[in-house]
């Protein structure tokens, strides 16, 4: 998650004059759930970059969902927008009411059928994201993923063309 944000935060950078992220880690060296929180702006510096209310939830990780179902006094409003990995998070559950827009993709499944490789499941995610939300050009995103033999642009393109 730490590399989507670094990736969305530095296409974000070519189009937005406010960009700033934080990154939050488990006590683990491994395995540990870690949090990443990107603010982009068009119209205010950011004083610090913490999310009092997102408008967008990537989720790759059932205790990560787990935990905003739990806590949500924490956020003064729904997301817009949840884009998860269904291979690892069951589909959240909204209120009726919630205009969320919510969108699953089996990420880690496809990484790992197509590459045999689950590390690039998030530029899967990443792809998907901004194909669903706009909130940066595909073009940008593409500026700044390698060609490799890990098949980092075709993952990248899967997300964007993913229905």
């Amino acid at each position: 998650m730490v590399f989507a944000a670094n990736l969305l935060g530095q296409a974000a950078s070519l189009q937005y004059p406010y960009v700033a992220a934080t990154a939050h880690y488990g006590p683990e060296s491994r395995g540990s759930i870690t949090s990443t929180e990107l603010v982009i702006s068009r119209t205010r510096g950011i004083n610090y970059p913490y999310i009092e209310s997102p408008s967008i939830l990537l989720l790759m990780h059932q205790k990560a969902y787990d935990y905003i179902a739990q806590h949500p006094a924490e956020f003064k409003n729904t997301p817009t927008h949840i884009i998860y990995d269904s291979t690892l998070v069951n589909r959240p559950k909204l209120a009726k009411s919630s205009k969320t827009s919510v969108i699953g993709i089996p990420a880690t499944g496809i990484a790992m059928d197509k590459f045999n490789n689950t590390v690039i499941a998030n530029l899967i995610l990443v792809g998907k994201l901004v194909q669903a939300t706009g909130i940066v050009k595909k073009g940008n995103v593409f500026k700044f993923v390698k060609a490799d033999k890990s098949g980092s642009l075709q993952a990248l393109e899967i997300g964007l063309s993913a229905k």
